[in-house]
């Protein structure tokens, strides 16, 4: 091979991963679901819970509300007396 044929190919493997990157690289670019707005948490109030075995209110984060549920059960592992538990 010639001086000139492998000029050609180190601009080649010089430029090659340049040009892929740059290519990909567009801040315009959509992403899908991009429309989708989901509703911030601050617009979703609070809301208390009782816990009735120890006498006792607990105020959740207002998107906790239906996705979680407190389970209240006797607990005596390391010395403690009730377990609340959150569920998923």
């Amino acid at each position: 091979m010639s001086t000139s044929s492998h000029r050609t190919l180190r601009l080649l493997r010089l430029l090659v991963p340049v040009i892929l990157i740059a290519a990909c690289d567009k801040k315009d670019a959509t992403t899908p679901g991009s429309s989708v707005v989901a509703a911030p948490a601050s617009i979703l109030p609070p809301f208390p819970q009782e816990i009735a075995s120890v006498k006792a209110e607990l105020t959740l984060p207002g998107v906790w509300r239906y996705a979680y549920r407190m389970v209240d059960r006797p607990d005596t592992m390391y010395g403690a007396h009730r377990a609340i538990e959150f569920l998923y």
